[in-house]
C-alpha cells in the first residue's frame, strides 16, 4: 500500500511540475545496465538512450569554464557537451543538438543543467514522459544532482562482483587487474547504497541481475510500479529494435543486446577467473558480496595485501589496459571521435 501510495503521489506531483521525470540506473558498469536500459526504451513512457557519460568526463573538466554565471563561459559549455554527445559511440538517432534549446531548457547555469536539458530534449523528442540515463557512474555526483532539484527514481542494479570482473577484463573500458576491479565494485556498491538511503527511501529500488535475467518481468514490474508504470511485453522483444541494433554495431561489448535474455549468464565467473583472482577479490569484496546475497568460496578477514604486491598489482593493470585499447581495435576506434573532443578543449585549457 505504502509504495502504491508513494508511486502515486510522485506521479501526481511530476504532472503538477508539468516536467519530465528521470530514471538513474546507478551501480558498476558490466552489470547488465545496457540490457536494462534498452528493454525499458521499449516503453513509450521511457526514452533511454546509450549514455556519454557527461557528468564524469565533465566534471573534472569545470575548472577550465570559468565562472558559468558569465554567459559566454556557460554557452561554451553547452557547445563542447553538445559536440561530446554528438560523438557518442551509440549515435543518439533523430535528435538535433540545437545549443539554443539546450540553453532554454537550463534553469540554472551548471553542468547538471545541461545534462538535464539533453536529456529532456531527447525524451520530448519521444513524447516520453521520462528520461533514463545508465551512466552507473553518475552515483558519484548524487549531491550535486539532488542540489539541482533533479529528484531522479534511482535503480541499483548490482551484478555479482566476480562476474562484473570477468566481464571488465574482456572489455576495452575500465580496470583490468581483479585487485582493483574488487577495489572499484565493492566501493561502487557502497556509495549506490549511501545514496539510496540519503535520497531515494520512496523514489529508489534495488535489482539483483541474476533475478533478472531469470524472470524479467515479475523482477522488473515492482519497480516500474514504483516509478508508476507498467510492464509490456514488448519489453522482451528489445532485441529486434534499432536501439539495440545500433549498440550492438558500435563495439564488442555491446553485442549480446541484440540476443534474447540469457538466464544462464551468471556465475561464469569461476571458468573466466582464475582461482587466485577468485581469491583476491574476495579478500577484498567477500562482505560485500555477502551483503547481497552472494556466496564466497575463501575466508574473509584474510591478511592485507602489502605496498610491495599493490604497487604490482598497479603495473600489471596499467598493462592490461594499454593491452585491451590494443587488442580491441573495434572499440577503440569507435571512440575516437569523443577523445578528439576532448582533446580539443584540454588544448584550449592549456592555451589559456
Amino acid at each position: 500500500m505504502n509504495c502504491l501510495y508513494f508511486s502515486f503521489f510522485a506521479q501526481i506531483k511530476k504532472l503538477m511540475a508539468n516536467k519530465i521525470g528521470s530514471i538513474l540506473i546507478i551501480g558498476t558498469q558490466r552489470s547488465g545496465s545496457n540490457l536494462l536500459r534498452i528493454m525499458m526504451n521499449q516503453l513509450k513512457s521511457i526514452e533511454a538512450p546509450h549514455p556519454p557519460h557527461i557528468l564524469l568526463t565533465f566534471s573534472p573538466l569545470m575548472n577550465s569554464y570559468g565562472d558559468l554565471t558569465v554567459e559566454s563561459n556557460f554557452r561554451l559549455l553547452i557547445d563542447d557537451v553538445a559536440k561530446f554527445v554528438e560523438a557518442n559511440p551509440v549515435k543518439w538517432v533523430h535528435m538535433e543538438f540545437d545549443r539554443e534549446k539546450i540553453r532554454s531548457h537550463c534553469k540554472s547555469n551548471s553542468l547538471v543543467e545541461v545534462f538535464k536539458a539533453i536529456y529532456e530534449i531527447k525524451a520530448e523528442m519521444k513524447g516520453a514522459s521520462y528520461w533514463c540515463c545508465k551512466s552507473m557512474a553518475n552515483l558519484y555526483f548524487a549531491d550535486a544532482i539532488e542540489k539541482e532539484g533533479l529528484e531522479p527514481f534511482y535503480i541499483h542494479l548490482v551484478r555479482d562482483g566476480r562476474d562484473v570482473a570477468a566481464s571488465f577484463k574482456r572489455a576495452i573500458v575500465g580496470e583490468k587487474h581483479i585487485y582493483h576491479l574488487a577495489k572499484q565494485w565493492q566501493n561502487e556498491q557502497a556509495i549506490a547504497t549511501s545514496v539510496i538511503s540519503r535520497y531515494g527511501k520512496h523514489r529508489s529500488a534495488v535489482l539483483l541481475y541474476e533475478q533478472f535475467i531469470e524472470d524479467p518481468e515479475k523482477s522488473l514490474s515492482p519497480v516500474l510500479e514504483k516509478i508508476g508504470l507498467k510492464w509490456d511485453n514488448a519489453m522482451l522483444n528489445y532485441f529486434t529494435s534499432d536501439e539495440a541494433k545500433n549498440t550492438a554495431a558500435a563495439g564488442e561489448m555491446w553485442k549480446n543486446v541484440v540476443r534474447p535474455v540469457d538466464n544462464t549468464n551468471k556465475q561464469h565467473y569461476s571458468e573466466k577467473l582464475t582461482p587466485l583472482d577468485i581469491e583476491i577479490f574476495e579478500r577484498i569484496a567477500g562482505e560485500t558480496l555477502l551483503q547481497f546475497g552472494y556466496e564466497t568460496h575463501y575466508p574473509l578477514n584474510a591478511t592485507p595485501f602489502t605496498e610491495e604486491e599493490v604497487k604490482a598489482f598497479d603495473q600489471e593493470n596499467e598493462l592490461l589496459k594499454n593491452q585491451a585499447r590494443t587488442l580491441l581495435v573495434k572499440d577503440a576506434t569507435a571512440r575516437i571521435p569523443q577523445e578528439k573532443v576532448l582533446s580539443d578543449i584540454k588544448s584550449r585549457r592549456a592555451g589559456n
